[in-house]
C-alpha cells in the first residue's frame, strides 16, 4: 500500500537521539542560525545517561556545566535537557524513531522518515546526527558498520537496591559511592555486571540479553532500575566512515561543529522526493518472504499532520521479516498476560513494548493498587505468587497493593518460561493484511523497519491502534460531547509503588500531545526523583467489535453464550457522563458485575486479531466498570489463550471453540462452571436498583415508547417528557 506521509519539519540537522551531547551541540546550531530538531526513541532525552541509570559514571566538562549536581536524579538530567532544547526553541518528538532515509531528485540523503503512534513523518534535513544508542540512524541509512565479532561481551545494569543482588554465578555487584536520600531513606546505587554470550547482533540476540541479566540480576530490595542494560558490543559506524554531501550521516562522537556547518553550507537546497529503500534487507540470508497475498498497510489518517506537504512510501517495500505463532503489541496490564498465557500453551510468541518493561500502567505509570476489579484466577495467581518472591513482602498478601518491582519480575519470569521473544523500545506502525485478515505487524525500533508475520495478533495497545491502522471501525468520545476522563503522567518516587492523578487530558496516539504530557510532569514534579514514562489514561479509543456494551447491559446482569471475564467497579468515570440514561439519572458509586463477551475483543469487519484492555468494545460511559486491573488482566490472559488456540489451530477467532476456550479459563478460576449453562439472555435488572425503569427503556426502547405516552398523558410530569424527548418523542 503507498501511504501519504507530512513533511513536518524543514531543519537543517536532525538528531536521531538526545543524549546530553547531542542537546548541547543543537543548541550550539541553533545558536549559530541552523536549524534544528530532536527525536527520541525514549519518552525523555538523555538517554545515555537516563536509560542506564549511570549517573556516577565521568562526565564530560560540558556535561558538568549543564548538570551540576554531583549526584543528579534521573528527573534534573531530563528536566535540564528539556529546558536547554525549549529556550534554543528547538523542536522534539518523543517515543519516535528513524525508519528511512529520503532521497531528493539526486539520490542524495535529505533527511528522515520517523515512526511513532502517530503514524509516519518526514523530517527534512541537510545534516543527520546518529546520537541514538544502537547508532539506528546509521542503519536506515546505509551508513557502513563494523563488523560484528562474535563471542562473550560485557553487559551492566544500574539499580537502586536496599539490599546487595543475590548471588550468581558471572555476576559481579559493586556497590557505588553515592548514594539517594529520598524522605529520610538512603537508596544505595548498584553497578552490576557480568559476561554473556552473543552469536550475533540482532535485535533478538540483545533483547535476549537484556531479559536474562534483568531476571539474574533482581533482588527483592530492588526499588528503581535503569530502562536498559548497556551492552560493550564494540560495534557501530565503521572506523573509516567520512559523511558526504550525499550520505551526510555523522555519528555524535564525531560531529565536529565545523565540517557539520560545511555539510550544511554545501547542500543549499533540499528537494526530498521519495523515500529510500530499506538498506539493511539487501543481501541478508535471514529474510523471510513475506507470505504472497499480503499487503502492508495503516489506513488510518491522524488530523494532526493533515495540512503538511506530502511524500509518498510504498508500505511494501519492508522487506526484513520475522515469523511467529502469536504477536502481542503492547506489554502492559492485558498484553503481558496474554504473552503468559500464549506461552504457557507452547506456542511461539512474540510480544513488542515501546517503552522498556512490562505491566503498563500498574507498574511503569506506578499505579499498582487494585481500586474494584474481580481479583480471581490468572491475578489471583499472581497476587499469590509475588507474595512469594520474598522472605519479607511489603504488604500482606491481600492487600491491594503490590511491589511494582516484583510484580514487574513476576511477569518477567513467566514470559521467559513460556520462552517469549520479548522485545523493548519497539512499537507497531503498520499492519499486513490478506484482504480482511490481519497477518502482522510492521514494527520500528532500534533496528529500523522491520516485519513479523503471525498466525494470530493481539492488539494490546489499549488504544485501538492495530484496528485503526487495519482500516477497522474506532470510536473515541463523540465530536459533539467534550467528555474523556482525567489523565496524567505521574511522579517517579522510589519505593511508593501508589500515585494516582488526575491533572490534565492526554490524547495516547498524538505524539505531540505525548511528548507535551512528559514535559508537563517533569515541571508540575520538580525536586522529586524522577516522572512515569507512561501516561496514566482511563479512556483511549476503542474497537467497534462484534457487540457494543452499553451501561444498561450491565444493570440488567445481560449474560452471553460467549463470556471470557467477570469484571467488578463502579462508574469511576473521572469526569461527566453522556449516556442518555446517565443524563436523565446520574451514576451511583455503587459496584455492578459486568458480563464481557469474547466477541467484544473481536473488531467488526476484521480476522486474526484480537483488542484487549481499554480498547475493547463498550461504550465509554461503561468502560469503568470493566477497566480495573485485576479485570484486564484476566480478560488480557483470555486474549493469550484465545490467540494461541487460533495459532494451533490454524483457524480464525471466529472459528475457536469458545466453549473449549471457558473451559480453560474455568481451569484457571478465572470463570465460574455455570458459565457453560449461559446462552444470550437479558435477566433484567433488580426492581429496587433506581436505574430499573430506565435500563429497561433503554434495552427495549421502542417497545416502550406506547405505554411511556400513554402514561405521559394520564400524568405529564417532568420525568417522563424527558425520558421522552431523550426517545425522539414530540409528546416529551
Amino acid at each position: 500500500m503507498k501511504i501519504k506521509i507530512p513533511v513536518i519539519e524543514h531543519v537543517d540537522v536532525v538528531f536521531a537521539g538526545t543524549s546530553v551531547a547531542a542537546v548541547q551541540k543543537a543548541a550550539e546550531l541553533q545558536e549559530m542560525g541552523f536549524k534544528c530538531c530532536l527525536i527520541s526513541g525514549f519518552s525523555y532525552m538523555g538517554e545515555d545517561l537516563c536509560a542506564f541509570f549511570d549517573l556516577q559514571s565521568p562526565k564530560s566538562p560540558d556535561c558538568k556545566n549543564l548538570i551540576p549536581q554531583e549526584l543528579p536524579t534521573p528527573l534534573e538530567v531530563k528536566s535540564a535537557l528539556e529546558q536547554k532544547a525549549l529556550s534554543h526553541h528547538i523542536p522534539f518528538y518523543y517515543q519516535t524513531f528513524p525508519a528511512r532515509a529520503v532521497l531528493d531528485s539526486e539520490g542524495k540523503i535529505a533527511g528522515l522518515v520517523t515512526a511513532n503512534r502517530s503514524g509516519f513523518q518526514v523530517i527534512e534535513a541537510k545534516v543527520i546526527i546518529d546520537a541514538s544508542i544502537r547508532f539506528s540512524a546509521g542503519m536506515v541509512c546505509g551508513i557502513p558498520m563494523k563488523k560484528f565479532q562474535p563471542g562473550r561481551k560485557k553487559v551492566e545494569r544500574w539499580v537502586l537496591s536496599t539490599e546487595a543482588p543475590a548471588e550468581h554465578q558471572g555476576l559481579s555487584a559493586e556497590k557505588l559511592p553515592l548514594e539517594y536520600t529520598i524522605d529520610s531513606q538512603k537508596f544505595p546505587v548498584w553497578h552490576l555486571s557480568m559476561e554473556m554470550d552473543f552469536p550475533d547482533n540482532s535485535a533478538k540476540t540483545l533483547a535476549e540479553a537484556e531479559c536474562a541479566m534483568r531476571e539474574i540480576s533482581w533482588t527483592a530490595g530492588m526499588t528503581y532500575a535503569g530502562d536498559q542494560c548497556k551492552m560493550a558490543l564494540d560495534d557501530g559506524f565503521a572506523e573509516d566512515w567520512v559523511p558526504t554531501e550525499r550520505l551526510p550521516v555523522f555519528p555524535i562522537q564525531k560531529a565536529d561543529t565545523q565540517k557539520v556547518v560545511d555539510l550544511i553550507r554545501d547542500k543549499k537546497h533540499l528537494s526530498p522526493v521519495c523515500v529510500a529503500d530499506d538498506p539493511q534487507a539487501k543481501g541478508s540470508s535471514k529474510v523471510v518472504s513475506r507470505k504472497s497475498g499480503s499487503d502492508i498497510v495503516r489506513k488510518d489518517v491522524f488530523h494532526r499532520f493533515e495540512d503538511c506537504p506530502s511524500l509518498e512510501f510504498e508500505l511494501n517495500s519492508i522487506a526484513r521479516t520475522e515469523e511467529t505463532d502469536v504477536l502481542v503489541c503492547g506489554l502492559g496490564t492485558g498484553g503481558a498476560p496474554a504473552v503468559i498465557a500464549a506461552g504457557r500453551e507452547g506456542v511461539h510468541t512474540i510480544g513488542i513494548e515501546a517503552l522498556y518493561g512490562l505491566g503498563g500502567i500498574c507498574t511503569l505509570g506506578r499505579i499498582c493498587c487494585y481500586y474494584y476489579g474481580n481479583r480471581i484466577g490468572f491475578t489471583r495467581e499472581m497476587d499469590d505468587k509475588i507474595f512469594q518472591m520474598g522472605a519479607s513482602p511489603k504488604y500482606p498478601a491481600d492487600s491491594p497493593l503490590n511491589n511494582i518491582e516484583w510484580k514487574q519480575q513476576f511477569l518477567l519470569q513467566e514470559c521467559r518460561k513460556g520462552h517469549a521473544d520479548l522485545r523493548f523500545g519497539t512499537l507497531a506502525a503498520a499492519v499486513a493484511m490478506d484482504g480482511n485478515r490481519v497477518t502482522g505487524v510492521a514494527a520500528v525500533g532500534n533496528q529500523g523497519l522491520f516485519l513479523i508475520q503471525a498466525k494470530a495478533v493481539v492488539d494490546a495497545s489499549g488504544n485501538a491502534d492495530l484496528t485503526a491502522m487495519a482500516g477497522g471501525e474506532t470510536d473515541m468520545s463523540s465530536p459533539e460531547e467534550p467528555a474523556i476522563q482525567g489523565a496524567a503522567v505521574a511522579p517517579l518516587v522510589p519505593n511508593n509503588d501508589y500515585t494516582n492523578s488526575d491533572y490534565q487530558f492526554i490524547c495516547d496516539h498524538d505524539v505531540l500531545d505525548f511528548t507535551r504530557a512528559m514535559v508537563m510532569s517533569r515541571g508540575k514534579f520538580a525536586g522529586t526523583f524522577d516522572t512515569s514514562p507512561i501516561a496514566d489514561t482511563r479512556e483511549r479509543r476503542r474497537i467497534v467489535g462484534q457487540i457494543t456494551l452499553q451501561p444498561q447491559d450491565f444493570y440488567a446482569h445481560r449474560c452471553y453464550s460467549d463470556t471470557i471475564n467477570i469484571a467488578t467497579s463502579n462508574f469511576d468515570t473521572h469526569g461527566f457522563t453522556i449516556h442518555s440514561m446517565f443524563l436523565l439519572k446520574p451514576t451511583t458509586e455503587d459496584a455492578h458485575f459486568a458480563k464481557v463477551p469474547f466477541r467484544a475483543l473481536l473488531p467488526r469487519g476484521l480476522e486474526g486479531i484480537i483488542a484487549t484492555g481499554l480498547g475493547i468494545s463498550a461504550h465509554r460511559d461503561c468502560m469503568p466498570l470493566i477497566r480495573m486491573q485485576p479485570d484486564i488482566q484476566n480478560h488480557g490472559y483470555a486474549a493469550g489463550l484465545a490467540a494461541a488456540a487460533a495459532a494451533k489451530e490454524n483457524k480464525t477467532f471466529h472459528e475457536i471453540s469458545i466453549r473449549d476456550l471457558q473451559k480453560k479459563l474455568i481451569e484457571e478460576k478465572c470463570l465460574p462452571e455455570e458459565i457453560l449453562q449461559e446462552t444470550d439472555a437479558i435477566p433484567g435488572p433488580d426492581e429496587k436498583d433506581p436505574h430499573c425503569m430506565l435500563s429497561n427503556v433503554f434495552l427495549h426502547p421502542q417497545e416502550s415508547i406506547p405505554s411511556l405516552k400513554k402514561q405521559f398523558a394520564e400524568n405529564p410530569d417532568p420525568d417522563t417528557a424527558a425520558l421522552l424527548a431523550f426517545l425522539g418523542e414530540k409528546d416529551g
